[in-house]
């Protein structure tokens, strides 16, 4: 019996022997073959890389793969302030907006020859009509209605429900012309000097491009019938389309021969600079596809502003104001012309160099004489006036004379702008005889 066992441990070791003897043996094969298949590869390569010259081992990439960017896209929201639906179409924009950001800009256009932005409200821009054209609008297109960057979805004009995924589909989209801005404002004048360059990432195809700037305007408060067909007349209208600071297509420019515009723009007195941007667009001038976009900030940073003088005043004496005293005079005679004379005086302190007074007169011709420190300036005719004067240390003195026709009442309101701050003077001569 124990020889037998023995007999069977044997059997079982010699069995094992020789399993791990096959193994040894294939994994020396393995082994084998590997190393001849590593030498093969390697003597490719080298045969290889000695048939290559040094000038063909480096690859040129095109420019615009090197240079190029994602691309800024342009939706514009076709709205009226009649129209119950669009509410729920600037909702979906601003929240677009604040999803992709930088990447998007909003402008909200109010076409004329659409029925629904007529009215006793007006927040319209001439050139949207052209726009609107442009991309297939009629006077019975129902609004709301969108487009991103001028380009067709089906349609030029799309449905709210569509305007996301229209916009996800061009985020891929790599931008063929770049465009900086720069706005420099000042708050005194009012005035924007824009200037605009373009970079080509295409530089050997030659474009012919069209530049825009519009006037655009956050923060405006007004009328708006919503979805439940009331009217909410403290709506906020949010990305306005005011005016095309450059003409309703701007300036032709071909690329990539030119590259710069700039342009001297004064804004209106009705808008707000604190709520005011510029949006520079280049299009192609033949199918007026949006190739870049660039908005920028608020023309004017929105801060405190330190009030000069803020009074109504229709009796005489002495009125004293934060920053300037104001004194009315009696009417006197004028030795030397024969006619009654008002007065105004006081003096003026603000944190300027510069002190803007702008003179509006209900009555056509009167007479009167605006002096500041020692300049003075005399004017007849005109119903309103603009008068600049330098303040010596942010201080001056300053008075009118005013000779009224004798037949009637007047009114003469002072708007006086000193750096950021403002105030109005309002001044009525109540005529006696």
């Amino acid at each position: 019996m124990v020889n037998q066992n023995n007999r069977k441990i044997q059997n079982t070791q010699n069995i094992r022997n020789t399993q791990n003897n096959q193994n040894t043996q294939n994994q020396y094969n393995m082994m084998k073959n590997y190393t001849t298949i590593l030498f093969f590869c390697l003597f490719l390569c080298l045969s290889s890389c000695q048939q290559i010259s040094e000038s063909d081992r480096l690859i040129d990439m095109p420019a615009q793969a090197i240079t190029s960017k994602p691309m800024t896209h342009l939706l514009m929201d076709f709205s009226a302030f009649r129209c119950v639906n669009c509410p729920e179409a600037a909702e979906l924009a601003s929240r677009l907006k604040t999803r992709y950001d930088t990447s998007l800009v909003v402008v909200t256009m109010h076409a004329p020859m659409c029925p629904l932005t007529q009215g006793l409200y007006d927040y319209t821009c001439a050139a949207a009509d052209a726009y609107f054209t442009q991309l297939g609008g009629e006077v019975t297109t129902p609004l709301p209605m969108g487009n991103i960057d001028g380009v067709s979805y089906g349609d030029y004009l799309i449905d709210r429900s569509v305007w996301e995924t229209a916009l996800t589909e061009r985020l891929r989209d790599t931008a063929v012309v770049n465009i900086d801005m720069s706005v420099n404002y000042d708050a005194l004048t009012r005035s924007a000097h824009v200037m605009t360059t373009l970079k080509d990432y295409d530089g050997a195809e030659t474009k012919a491009t069209n530049i825009l700037l519009w006037l655009v305007e956050d923060g405006v408060i007004g009328p708006q019938m919503m979805p439940d067909n009331t009217t909410n007349m403290q709506y906020v209208h949010n990305h306005l389309l005011r005016e095309a600071m450059n003409g309703t297509w701007g300036v032709t420019q071909t690329l990539p021969s030119q590259t710069t515009y700039s342009m001297e723009y004064d804004l209106p007195s009705v808008y707000d600079a604190t709520h005011c941007t510029v949006v520079a667009v280049v299009v192609d001038a033949e199918n007026k596809r949006v190739y870049a976009v660039a908005q920028s900030p608020y023309l004017l940073e929105d801060s405190e502003e330190e009030s000069v003088l803020s009074v109504e005043v229709s009796e005489y004496g002495e009125i004293e104001a934060e920053g300037m005293s104001v004194t009315l005079t009696e009417p006197t005679l004028d030795p030397l012309t024969g006619k009654q004379v008002f007065g105004v005086e006081g003096f003026v302190i603000a944190d300027a160099d510069e002190l803007i007074v702008e003179i509006g007169r209900s009555e056509v011709g009167i007479e009167d004489e605006f002096c500041c420190g020692s300049v003075c300036t005399v004017g007849n005719a005109q119903t309103a006036e603009t008068k600049r004067f330098a303040l010596s240390d942010g201080f001056s003195n300053w008075y009118t004379h005013y000779t009224p026709r004798p037949d009637s009442d007047v009114t003469i309101t002072y708007t006086f702008r000193a750096g950021q701050a403002s105030a109005v003077l309002t001044v009525r001569y109540v005529n006696k005889e």
